[in-house]
């Protein structure tokens, strides 16, 4: 058992507090930068190690930076609760030549994606480049079936060194990715200091340019949790949130370790009364989430973790928050930049529902041969929840009701 304590007492001023660091066994807070009010201090056991829990009453400064950022230039967000179909449809926009398919971009560091106002060339590139100890877990060809990387006796990395982006996002667009990552890492080295959304921008935008596609669209699964920060960082991109029955999604989650890795912190971090779906713990924009995630992954049992069987409820109040959630957040937005588009419709008629997808994207991209032939990739769903026994099918229901009735699915 090792022993985290906490370096801020109750009598201690406003300029002793900041964010978590480890120094030993020792989990310190001691900085000025961030002014909050404490609450209390529980002691926690997770997976044999006890944590003592800070639970703050008000999170300013970095630890969460909400003010008004500059538009970054626009372009469309896949988003979804993950196994929705929202790869399925990632996968057939990368067949066209004129697009530019971003495929599990910001799921490979969503805890840290938008914790920073600015960031430099050199922060910037870490972010890309360097891989947190639970996505080397997590991201592997064994746990995740979107992962595409190649380790050959030539290639740049191993299971242990892989980047963020090499893992999926580079060899779903490039054969060579290899190459590619070195051309992004001597571009992006050349950067001036921006905000973090026009870093990425001019990413996308880049390879744009380089791969000779005329707009970008990135995906990532699960990628609801994060919809706050892409609604308020991109205020003129569009927007599809690809969703599907929550009983569907729940019993494609129980075989995904990813997916269920993210749904099992989301419950054990709510039983300590730490919400990471809502402000001010929101995953994605707090930096003391970020933090403590970064540092406890060392000492916590990943691979338990990833590898537990979770609950059928517990899987399904889980969709239904993320859909909750991401619902208000998109609601934000004019109806124009928003499509809502269930996996039901797009199986039910494939032809209709791409079409749709492509007038909403830019109706120049609209191809008829190219309709036709990705509507042969699109099967119905099998349902698998309908052989669950009734108690099982119950229990299901009564977590994913909150969900199903906020897309309006009749129950």
């Amino acid at each position: 058992m090792i022993p985290i304590r906490p370096g801020l007492l109750p009598n201690q001023s406003k300029k002793q507090r900041s964010y978590p660091q480890f120094c030993g066994d020792n989990f310190l807070l001691n900085s000025d930068d961030c002014d909050a009010a404490l609450e209390q201090i529980t002691c926690y056991d997770i997976d044999g190690l006890c944590v003592t829990v800070i639970v703050l009453s008000m999170l300013q400064g970095p630890l969460s930076d909400t003010k008004a950022q500059k538009s970054a230039p626009a372009g469309v967000f896949v988003v979804g609760s993950g196994r929705c179909g929202s790869t399925l449809v990632s996968d057939m926009l990368n067949t066209r030549a004129d697009l530019l398919s971003v495929s599990e971009f910001f799921i490979t560091f969503i805890s840290r994606s938008f914790i920073y106002k600015k960031m430099d060339a050199a922060s910037f590139w870490k972010l890309l480049s360097e891989p947190s100890p639970s996505v080397k877990k997590l991201l592997t060809p064994e746990h995740s079936p979107e992962f595409l990387y190649e380790f050959r006796q030539e290639s740049l990395f191993t299971p242990e060194n892989i980047p963020p982006i090499v893992g999926v996002m580079l060899p779903h667009i490039t054969n060579d990715p290899d190459t590619l990552f070195l051309e992004i890492e001597e571009e992006v080295k050349s950067w001036s200091t921006a905000e973090v959304s026009t870093q990425y921008a001019r990413l996308f935008n880049w390879l744009c340019a380089r791969l000779k596609r005329r707009k970008w669209i990135e995906r990532s699964g699960a990628s609801l949790v994060i919809a706050n920060s892409l609604v308020a960082k991109f205020p003129e991109a569009k927007f599809v949130h690809i969703y599907r029955d929550g009983r569907d999604v729940v019993m494609s989650m129980l075989n995904h370790p990813p997916t269920r890795y993210i749904a099992s912190t989301w419950i054990n971090t709510k039983r300590m009364g730490v919400d990471l779906l809502r402000k001010p713990f929101r995953l994605g924009e707090c930096r003391l989430v970020a933090e403590v995630e970064n540092h406890l992954s060392y000492f916590l049992n990943i691979e338990k973790r990833r590898d537990r069987p979770l609950s059928l409820r517990g899987l399904g109040e889980f969709w239904s928050e993320m859909i909750r959630v991401g619902l208000d957040d998109l609601s934000t937005l004019p109806d124009e930049q928003v499509l809502n588009l269930s996996y039901e419709e797009l199986s039910a008629n494939p032809n209709k529902a791409l079409r749709q997808l492509m007038e909403f994207i830019d109706p120049g991209f609209c191809d008829e041969g190219w309709l036709a032939e990705m509507s042969k990739r699109v099967h119905q769903s099998d349902h698998r929840w309908q052989n669950l026994s009734r108690r099982e099918q119950d229990e299901l229901l009564g977590a994913c009701e909150p969900g199903l009735r906020a897309l309006g699915y009749t129950i």
